[in-house]
């Protein structure tokens, strides 16, 4: 995949092509608007996260208020569908800012009239992100490779609609609030911060961007 890009490839189902050696990835490069940050801060907003739920697929309403708590990057507008089904996943290069620290990452869909819908979310425990059977506290101040499986989904996102991708600290009430104040830091000049979407595929390639719009600063009003 280039630098900077979404790229389709085969998917295994019947109406997809072969898919020789690898599974269907959409992947997309997380970006910033202007090109030229490769660092972004990501401020822990403790209460954030309440439309999504009590736990992943259950009824929820706009995303917009629980993104206004996070690190929303946004794909082009789509002039064909997109059929998703499979286990996204959100990979990030990251600096703790605090040694315990929950990342919780979400694929949403923006509707023409910006209304923004879940399609799959997940989340990692910072202290398991190294390995899961023997975990340690984060090292503030150290980088770290993050590897968010998202829960299995099937979702088609319709000409018009963009991709979103979301991150964020806090995912109340799903996860109980860590108890230190935290400025994280997302790394944005690397390969490691990415998206990664299983997809039924067009025929022909093209290469995208999902663009940072908003930073996690700020509460909605």
């Amino acid at each position: 995949m280039a630098s900077g890009g979404l790229a389709y490839r085969a998917y295994p189902l019947g109406h997809a092509g072969p898919s020789p050696g690898q599974p269907a990835r959409r992947a997309g490069r997380l970006a910033s608007a202007s090109g030229d940050s490769a660092t972004i801060a990501l401020r822990y907003l403790a209460g954030f996260g309440v439309t999504a739920g009590d736990w992943w697929g259950e009824p929820t309403g706009d995303m917009r208020r629980d993104d206004a708590g996070s690190l929303v990057w946004d794909g082009p507008v789509l002039n064909q569908s997109v059929e998703v089904i499979g286990l996204p996943n959100v990979r990030l290069r990251v600096t703790a800012g605090a040694p315990l620290a929950t990342w919780t990452a979400r694929l949403e869909d923006i509707f023409p009239d910006g209304s923004v819908a879940l399609v799959a979310g997940g989340l990692l425990n910072g202290t398991q992100a190294r390995s899961s059977e023997n975990p340690e506290r984060m090292r503030p101040g150290e980088a770290y490779d993050l590897t968010i499986p998202l829960h299995f989904t099937t979702w088609t996102y319709r000409p018009g609609h963009r991709m979103r991708v979301s991150v964020s600290n806090a995912q109340f009430p799903m996860i109980w609030p860590t108890p230190y104040p935290m400025t994280s830091v997302v790394h944005l000049a690397t390969a490691k911060s990415v998206l990664e979407v299983p997809v039924i595929p067009p025929a022909t390639t093209r290469e995208v961007s999902l663009l940072l719009r908003s930073r996690g600063k700020s509460a909605p009003t």
